[in-house]
């Protein structure tokens, strides 16, 4: 099975500078839940199929629950479908699930890191046809949507930890909300886009962010090669004050 393993990577200073200025989203990854419910453990399913995969993954792989952002969601989810999977089907990936990468590639343009939402692995088992790499993909499609989908809905950090109040600040889309979205969507990228922040400056510091990394790809400006990810207020003699 394909699971994510994230380091951090280094930064130019243009890109530093603007990153800073999109953290109103930046933010904690979140405890791992238990594993779902068991209820459904007497499911029957044809064996191999991508639906027996997904059921074993879900109940029988505490290793990989440990990755999914919100477990007891997941398992609802694809219970409620009886396992079926959403974003693939027999044929391979689908148009939905071709839009999720295409939008979690582009999640720099928010400040974010492309690695925390699967990129490398989805885009190894993008064009897999084998069953068991299906129900793979399947599941981390899913976990990503809803790391990428709360990262862009609220904060990520712990206010505590910025000696300020949570009631100051947007939080997070529920996990069952944002999968019953997934019902009745299928227009991804307009899903995406219509859980990202909506003001206008907001919008500026996206348009600027992207300006300046163009600016830093012509400019062949060398990057800075950080030994751990700095978390706001932190500093390090690497990069510029």
């Amino acid at each position: 099975m394909y699971f994510p393993n994230f380091k951090a990577s280094g930064v130019s200073k243009a890109l530093l500078r603007s990153a800073l200025c999109l953290l109103i989203i930046s933010a904690p990854c979140g405890a791992v839940a238990a594993a779902p419910s068991s209820a459904a453990q007497e499911t029957e399913f044809k064996p191999g199929s991508i639906e027996s995969t997904i059921h074993a993954t879900l109940f029988n792989s505490p290793r990989a629950r440990s990755y999914f952002k919100d477990a007891p969601a997941m398992g609802s989810f694809y219970k409620e479908r009886n396992y079926k999977p959403y974003w693939v089907n027999d044929r391979g990936a689908g148009s939905q699930a071709r839009d999720l990468l295409e939008a979690i590639e582009e999640s720099w343009t928010h400040g974010l890191n492309p690695k925390t939402y699967h990129a490398e692995n989805i885009r190894g088992l993008i064009n897999q046809r084998h069953k068991e790499n299906l129900a793979d993909l399947d599941i981390l499609l899913s976990d990503a949507y809803i790391r990428l989908a709360q990262d862009l809905t609220g904060i990520r950090l712990n206010p505590a930890d910025m000696d300020t109040s949570g009631q100051f600040w947007r939080h997070p889309y529920d996990a069952g909300y944002l999968f019953s979205l997934l019902s009745s969507n299928n227009d991804m990228e307009g899903l995406i886009r219509s859980l990202s922040p909506q003001g206008q400056t907001y919008k500026r510091l996206r348009e600027e962010l992207k300006r300046l990394v163009k600016e830093d790809a012509e400019e062949n400006i060398t990057p800075v090669h950080l030994s751990k990810t700095l978390n706001p207020y932190e500093r390090d003699e690497k990069v510029p004050q």
